[in-house]
């Protein structure tokens, strides 16, 4: 089933031709805004060669300045400013091609009902707003296991339970096998090899292992390098040892309920402490994934 919010999905209609217009006009702005992230890039780098020049003769640095100076803009463009433009382009152009084809489609799905109920273009995740005018607003929008509405529960003793959640009235409930699937597949996506990150990682310790004796000023600059790919790397590390955590919870086969108080609804994965359900519906993590029609 697809949520949006919270809310489960309950129903569709056609785009409206000023709907149609506003997203037409809303996937232009993105196509510009893709292209001028595009260009950020080869002009960051353009700078690197005359990262020096300026320290040196402009803000009239010393020599051993000015390299160390030049040395760390490179190192900001690598590590930073490149990174950062493939990820705008990346998202620019899949929001584009995902409004494109919220246009082939031609429907608007809505989510709830009453006065909390949204319309939303289920691939690009923008929320139609009044009369197709204003920003758009982009929400979660993706499939999940449904919560079992009104599960078997048994007692969880409190030596499982967090101190500070002891209020909540918490039981356990065994995990659906459409549950387990989705975990056991986010686990799997979480612990892929990133593969992207260690080639940038060679590049970086090539350089650094380069410039090391070039200059005094050197091994400084290569030893910031180097720690900037480490808590990359520590990243990585974190999330494998979630991944590894979802599996021991896909193993255990339950999920932690609350039943009492403000929290009444609200679902814990007992291994990896995961937010599984809020109110009844499923945690916004799980809806990170896009929604196939």
């Amino acid at each position: 089933m697809r949520y949006c919010e919270g809310r489960p999905e309950s129903g569709a209609r056609p785009l409206t031709p000023g709907e149609r217009a506003w997203a037409a006009a809303l996937r232009r702005r993105l196509a510009v805004r893709a292209g001028l992230a595009a260009l950020a890039g080869p002009l960051a780098l353009a700078t690197v060669p005359l990262a020096p020049w300026f320290a040196r003769h402009v803000v009239r640095l010393g020599e051993r300045m000015a390299y160390a100076a030049g040395t760390g803009w490179m190192g900001l463009v690598l590590l930073l400013g490149v990174p950062a433009t493939v990820l705008l382009v990346r998202d620019g152009l899949r929001a584009w091609r995902t409004l494109a084809r919220d246009l082939d489609e031609g429907v608007a799905v809505r989510f709830g009902d009453g006065a909390g109920a949204l319309e939303v273009l289920p691939r690009s995740g923008r929320v139609l707003p009044a009369a197709a005018r204003g920003r758009a607003r982009r929400v979660a929008v993706g499939e999940a296991a449904a919560v079992p509405a009104d599960p078997v529960t048994w007692a969880l003793p409190v030596s499982e339970v967090p101190e500070a959640l002891q209020v909540g009235g918490w039981v356990k409930r065994a995990l659906t096998p459409e549950e387990k699937d989705e975990i056991a597949a986010f686990a799997a996506r979480v612990a892929r090899f990133p593969w992207a990150l260690a080639i940038l990682t060679l590049g970086l310790l090539a350089a650094a292992a380069g410039r090391a004796g070039a200059h005094a000023a050197a091994p400084a600059t290569a030893a910031l390098w180097v720690l900037a790919a480490g808590l990359g790397w520590w990243r990585v590390a974190s999330a494998r040892s979630m991944a590894a955590q979802l599996r021991a919870d896909v193993r255990e086969g339950w999920v932690m309920r609350a039943t009492a108080g403000a929290t009444a609804g609200d679902e814990m994965l007992p291994a990896s402490r995961a937010a599984w359900a809020r109110g009844g519906a499923p945690a916004a993590w799980r809806l990170r994934r896009r929604a196939r029609v």
